[in-house]
């Protein structure tokens, strides 16, 4: 039987035993026990009975009786005549009957507490004397066993043996207490040993689980920024071209191509995103180099993008890169789906002090009244899109905010600006300073882009990567004015607020 179930069938070990007990005596003593000394005999007996039943539930009730039944034994052999009709006194067959206080030290010492424990050893002492007392008083240990006269002198025989049977049983008496007491804090120790596997187990289930849900929430942000962006831009698309299919219906050919290219970029994307989860597949992951092409294929959308770039780009990691692609994608995404007439967004690069400097403003102007369109407004619905961004950006070892603008003069809706801001590490900085995530996330990628450099792959459209720093400032710095708005003539000024991160 398992310790568990053992366990369960403990509380039953006293009642059971003082039954057996009971039976045992009642048996034993049948025909030798008559009239009144039968009567003192059985109180005596129910009494020690009674004592081993409650010792667990009652060990203050059990401890009582253990010590008044011998104290009143040893009245009666000392000649008190009512105490030894009431109780029998320990005769040459029954004196073993005490050894119930035996029992009782155990049951106490292996179910109380402290206090009832210390209290139970002083009781042991008390009642092993009553004991010792009771057995050797007028003589009759000698008597019973047939030596004691010519071992020891006739004058001290009671005393000598008093004191012998007092020790022996208070021996007994505190070694059965000693054992309960170990082997309750033996099962205390198993109790904590299975508490600590058991939590253990949680732990390694609720760790298990943790990683689920970072792996899945990881999916889904990835999920979200490829399909929404995609989805928007053919669903702007489309509906230019059923709104201009009468006008001018020869942009109805250049319409469907920018659906198809997207849709396929998407689904590339997407099942890239599938192979890298199944069959542990890397791809070049976005990155700056990206930016125009992604703001040509909004460009796409009817969408005024203005890119501008202030300072000399470089010191992101290749994770913080494409945390920024993801930012700026997100951004362009959300003023396409909330615009109410044609977006336009102002996207400005700070290259300044410790970090770079982000801020994507977008607003729309009122759409000319359209009979034909029964398409509803965008409503806005929380999902992943601020949170993922506001993620990216902790991750990339920054911080970004998202809020609602004023319209400005000319605009006919209210406009959303996000601001971030992500640390630069240079050189001269070191990877010390840089947070755990953002080197582990760079490693990854690192990795990913030497497995794609060591197998043939087609470029992605519109990538161009630097090889040094100051390459990749001019290419970048090029790249950025090819993609600028020539209805742009504003300044780049750094965003007010953006401070490096001091998490």
């Amino acid at each position: 039987m398992r310790p568990r179930h053992l366990s369960r069938l403990r509380p039953l070990l006293e009642p059971v035993a003082g039954s057996v007990f009971l039976v045992l005596w009642v048996v034993a003593e049948i025909g030798r026990n008559t009239g009144l000394a039968s009567f003192g005999f059985y109180v005596m007996l129910g009494l020690y009975s009674l004592a081993m039943a409650v010792a667990r539930v009652a060990p203050r009730w059990a401890l009582g009786i253990i010590v008044v039944v011998p104290f009143l034994q040893m009245l009666g052999a000392a000649g008190v005549t009512p105490l030894q009709r009431l109780v029998a006194p320990l005769e040459s067959t029954s004196w073993p009957i005490a050894g119930a206080a035996v029992f009782v030290a155990f049951a106490v010492g292996l179910s109380a507490g402290t206090p009832i424990r210390i209290a139970a050893a002083a009781v042991g002492v008390l009642q092993a004397a009553c004991v010792g007392f009771a057995i050797a008083s007028g003589g009759r240990w000698p008597s019973w066993t047939g030596y004691g006269e010519t071992v020891i002198g006739r004058g001290s025989v009671s005393l000598q043996w008093a004191l012998i049977l007092s020790g022996v049983a208070a021996s007994l008496y505190l070694a059965a207490l000693g054992l309960g007491i170990a082997l309750q804090l033996g099962g205390r120790g198993l109790q904590v040993r299975e508490r600590l596997e058991v939590a253990e187990a949680d732990l390694e289930v609720a760790g298990v689980e943790l990683r689920i849900a970072q792996e899945r929430s990881g999916i889904a942000q990835e999920v979200h920024d490829v399909l929404a962006h995609s989805l928007a831009v053919v669903v702007a698309v489309a509906d230019g071209s059923r709104f201009l299919r009468e006008t001018r219906p020869e942009t109805t050919e250049e319409a469907l191509r920018e659906i198809a290219g997207t849709a396929r970029s998407a689904l590339l994307d997407l099942r890239g995103l599938i192979e890298e989860l199944t069959d542990d597949a890397h791809r070049p992951q976005p990155g700056l180099a990206d930016l125009p092409a992604l703001i040509r294929g909004m460009a796409a959308t009817g969408m005024r993008v203005d890119l501008r770039t202030s300072g000399c780009p470089g010191g992101l990691t290749p994770s913080q890169q494409l945390s920024v692609y993801r930012i700026v994608q997100e951004s362009l995404t959300n003023a396409l789906k909330h615009a109410r007439g044609t977006a336009t967004v102002d996207v400005s690069f700070v290259w300044e002090g410790p970090g770079l400097a982000l801020t994507v403003r977008s607003r729309g102007s009122e759409p000319e009244p359209d009979p034909a369109s029964t398409l509803p407004p965008a409503r806005s619905r929380g999902g992943f899109g601020v949170g993922s961004m506001q993620e990216r950006a902790r991750l990339a070892g920054g911080w970004l905010t998202a809020e609602r603008t004023d319209p400005e003069e000319g605009d006919a809706t209210d406009g959303h600006l996000v601001t971030a801001f992500l640390p630069t590490y240079g050189e001269h900085r070191g990877d010390a300073r840089r947070p755990a995530e953002a080197r582990a996330a760079d490693d990854r990628v690192a990795d990913e882009r030497a497995e794609d450099a060591a197998r043939p792959t087609s470029p992605r459209a519109g990538s161009a990567s630097s090889s040094s720093t100051t390459s990749g400032c001019s290419s970048t710095a090029s790249a950025c004015s090819s993609s600028r708005s020539p209805t742009s003539t504003s300044s780049a000024r750094r965003p007010t607020g953006a401070r490096p991160s001091t998490s």
